[in-house]
């Protein structure tokens, strides 16, 4: 199944800490006489405390269906794509206080996941059978761009561009740059060479922008065989740099596996590269690929990641697991909470203080402050 990685937009930091306060200084103490003790009354039994109930961090909703693409509108508004057991696909918005649909954006008649969202330009491309269509929701204005059935789509941090791309069996894997104003197409490279992928191996390509429209990261994973590779480079450019994943004999269970590729994400300043697969691994990487990564701890199996606007947290979020919040770049685990089975995607709001989730059958939002306050 398809998912993507989903992309973080909007207002800088908002996780502040608490800071301590101050009274005034208490006057100095003054000399009480001594006197007779009192007669003692008899002792009247303290009130038994009610148990306190934890406090849920989250809300649900019920989609239906897979949550195969989430995005923040603003603070108060959640997109959602979802694929829908015999309903069609959905892409609609949701209360991000209560979870629930409050608008149906494209009808059930639309293709399907992916879907990309610039909350900078509010503008939204989803898929037709033929065609991405890139829609603004000021104006309800649209645009055809010719590119049928992608594998992931993603907008620059502007909105002025747009990176779509595939690997069909039979094809080597490639990324398209175009110009949201017009549908011009600026762009085309194939980042992990010419080799055609083979008809059997499940192949996939994610692709998100790295700080600005002129270098993007992308990331190829392949079920048979095994293996995953991340790409980043210029736009256009010929040249990329390549770092594999594949899992080696003596690291068999802890190394990078195909699937990894269900999940990519950067920082909103181009800094980090986060990346997670079914291996209950993920990994936080400087952009040039160079170094040794740092591991996210846990046993979650990462396969949505994001990061809050100021880029000092990475959310993770899987198969089957809680959600959890690391610190960047130390990948110290922060908070977490629980989550549905099967979470495809994650989105950050613009204020940092909720993150949508979209998972099988289940919209869940979480109050990041109240996770950070649990912990």
């Amino acid at each position: 199944m398809r998912s993507t990685a989903m992309r973080l937009v909007g207002a800088m930091g908002i996780l502040g800490s608490v800071g301590s306060c101050g009274g005034p200084t208490a006057p100095p103490a003054m000399e009480v006489p001594v006197v007779a003790a009192p007669v003692q009354a008899a002792p009247v039994a303290a009130p038994v405390a009610a148990p306190v109930a934890p406090v849920q961090s989250w809300v649900d909703a019920d989609l239906a269906g897979r949550g195969a693409w989430g995005g923040f509108r603003d603070d108060a508004r959640v997109l959602v794509a979802s694929e829908r057991r015999g309903e069609g696909n959905s892409l609609a918005e949701h209360d991000a206080a209560t979870g629930q649909r409050t608008t149906t954006i494209v009808t059930p008649t639309w293709a399907g996941p992916p879907a990309a969202y610039s909350a900078t330009t509010q503008t939204l491309a989803f898929c037709t059978e033929e065609a991405v269509i890139v829609r603004s929701l000021v104006d309800g204005k649209e645009r055809t761009i010719a590119a049928a059935l992608p594998d992931e789509l993603a907008f620059s941090p502007a909105g002025d561009r747009l990176a779509i791309t595939w690997s069909e069996p039979g094809i080597a894997a490639r990324v398209e740059v175009f110009v949201v104003a017009d549908g011009k197409r600026i762009a085309r490279a194939f980042p992990f060479g010419a080799r055609r992928l083979d008809y059997d191996s499940g192949t996939r390509v994610a692709v998100a922008f790295v700080g600005g429209a002129e270098r993007l990261a992308l990331q190829l994973a392949s079920d048979t065989p095994a293996y995953a590779t991340l790409a980043v480079g210029a736009v256009p450019a010929k040249r990329w740099t390549l770092r594999s994943l594949r899992s080696t004999e003596e690291d068999e269970f802890g190394g990078m596996a195909a699937s990894l590729g269900q999940a990519l994400a950067v920082s909103p300043d181009g800094s980090w590269l986060a990346v997670g697969n079914f291996e209950k691994r993920a990994l936080l990487l400087a952009p040039t690929l160079q170094g040794e990564p740092v591991a996210l701890p846990g046993t979650a199996i990462a396969t949505a990641l994001a990061f809050v606007p100021d880029g000092t947290l990475v959310a993770a979020a899987g198969e089957d697991g809680p959600l959890r919040l690391y610190a960047v770049p130390a990948g110290t685990l922060r908070a977490q909470a629980e989550a549905p089975r099967q979470c495809q995607s994650l989105a950050v709001s613009p204020d940092g203080r909720r993150i949508a989730g979209g998972c099988d059958g289940t919209l869940r939002i979480w109050d990041v402050p109240a996770m950070l306050a649990a912990r």
